[in-house]
C-alpha cells in the first residue's frame, strides 16, 4: 500500500539522483504497460421491438488479454510499442493494422 512516506522517500532519492554532477535526462526512462482484452463487450445492442431472441453479438470465444508496452524518456524520445502475446506461435497478422513500428 502506498503511503505519503512513501511518495516523500521517492521524491527524495529523485533530487539526490538529480543533483549528481553526471546526471543527465537520457538516463530517466518511464516504462507503462497496459492490457486489452481480443474480444469486446458491446455496450449496446439493436434488435427489432418484440425479438425475445438477439443472434450473438460478440464471439463465443473467450479472448485473452494482450499486453501492451512502452519506454519513454525524459528527452521526449519513445521506444515504439510492442505487445506480449500468451501464445506460443506468433504470426504476423496478429498485428495488422496496427500502429506504425509495432513490435
Amino acid at each position: 500500500m502506498l503511503t505519503s512516506d512513501t511518495f516523500t522517500d521517492f521524491f527524495s532519492n529523485l533530487a539526490e539522483v538529480c543533483d549528481k554532477p553526471n546526471f543527465q535526462c537520457q538516463c530517466v526512462y518511464y516504462f507503462g504497460e497496459t492490457e486489452v482484452t481480443t474480444v469486446q463487450k458491446p455496450t449496446r445492442i439493436v434488435a427489432k421491438k418484440g425479438v425475445k431472441q438477439v443472434i450473438a453479438v460478440t464471439s463465443a470465444n473467450r479472448g485473452f488479454l494482450v499486453t501492451m508496452a512502452m519506454a519513454v524518456i525524459a528527452t521526449g524520445n519513445c521506444t515504439p510499442q510492442f505487445f506480449l502475446f500468451p501464445q506460443k506461435n506468433y504470426r504476423d497478422y496478429f498485428i495488422v493494422r496496427g500502429p506504425d513500428d509495432t513490435a
